[in-house]
């Protein structure tokens, strides 16, 4: 079990603010302030699984979220929290007022960090193609 998967099970009830804390100084360090306030990339936290997805395909939002990918692992793994992800490129529903997320992209990227024995972040194909071209 990974880093912050591993984290909630061992968080007692009443010590869920440590990892709200954690969650939000982490954010605070890779500063997510200005490219969501630019409305570049978004972020979705639930259970031990984090979602940033950028709002287009543009260059400045692809930049964007790879810093905020490549930031948010160095950070988590600076305060020991390892974890596994993907950044992936494709077809993604986001409704936030709704709370509604889905899409091949998202399942993809699942997909590809839990195929992963390691710990850390990788570029999907379709990701690393689009990359290619910014």
């Amino acid at each position: 079990m990974l880093g912050f998967k591993r984290q909630v099970y061992l968080t007692e009830q009443n010590e869920f603010n440590n990892i709200l804390y954690i969650y939000k100084k982490v954010l605070e360090e890779i500063d997510l302030k200005k490219p969501i306030r630019e409305n570049l990339v978004e972020a979705k936290w639930f259970s031990d699984t984090f979602i940033f997805y950028s709002l287009n395909d543009s260059e400045k939002c692809m930049t964007n979220i790879e810093y905020i990918a490549r930031s948010f692992f160095r950070e988590m793994f600076l305060k020991n929290i390892p974890l596994r992800g993907c950044l992936n490129y494709g077809k993604f529903y986001a409704n936030k007022e709704k709370g509604i997320y889905f899409g091949s992209a998202l399942i993809e990227a699942y997909e590809l960090a839990e195929s992963q024995d390691w710990i850390g972040y990788i570029l999907s194909e379709k990701a690393e193609d689009k990359m290619g071209y910014i």
